[in-house]
């Protein structure tokens, strides 16, 4: 490298200007690496693989959906696969698929335990699933803290309501249900 900034310089400034060739070599030395450093920084070297991009490429992602079609789960699903390719490397194709059956029961077990594990297989469950083992334990196949969760839709707020009048009723740790006598309340 030093011979072609000698060679550079003396085309430029001429031989038998040694004061004005050594400090112009040392800046051109300089120049010279600063040029190389940029060069490497911005990317002027081969292009690394994107192992994501090319795992979605042409491949097809399903969407689950834990509830029948033309409810409100089933039109954000749609809604969404309409539009996600555009943001996953690869641009893979989104299709939905409605598996309704004991309030997303039945899609969470097939998640868990059938469905491949590879990322294009998603799943729209309804909110319940989240106490699920409190109400169905026995129908529960499957770890709610080991499912991977990406994200949520929307934002719910869950509101509940009785009359004064209404049979008081409490629920236990187990998840028993023990009604208790109504009592007026004045």
């Amino acid at each position: 490298m030093f011979g072609i900034v000698q060679a550079i310089m003396n085309r430029l400034i001429g031989p038998g200007r040694a004061h004005g060739r050594a400090a112009c070599t040392i800046h051109l030395q300089r120049s010279a690496l600063l040029a190389a450093a940029l060069l490497v920084a911005t990317g002027l070297r081969p292009a690394a693989a994107d192992p994501v991009r090319d795992f979605y490429a042409g491949k097809q992602v399903t969407i689950i959906v834990g509830s029948g079609t033309g409810g409100g789960y089933d039109l954000q699903a749609r809604l969404t696969a309409r539009h996600l390719g555009k943001h996953v490397p690869g641009n893979p194709t989104f299709i939905v698929q409605n598996m309704p059956g004991a309030g997303s029961l039945q899609a969470a077990n097939y998640i868990y335990n059938s469905a491949p594990a590879d990322g294009t297989i998603i799943a729209l469950l309804q909110r319940g699933m989240l106490l699920i083992k409190l109400i169905n334990p026995s129908g529960v196949r499957f770890e709610i803290d080991k499912l991977h969760w990406i994200g949520s839709l929307n934002s719910e707020v869950g509101v509940v309501l009785s009359w004064q009048c209404a049979p008081k009723a409490r629920i236990t740790s187990g998840g028993r249900f023990h009604p208790e006598s109504c009592r007026l309340i004045r």
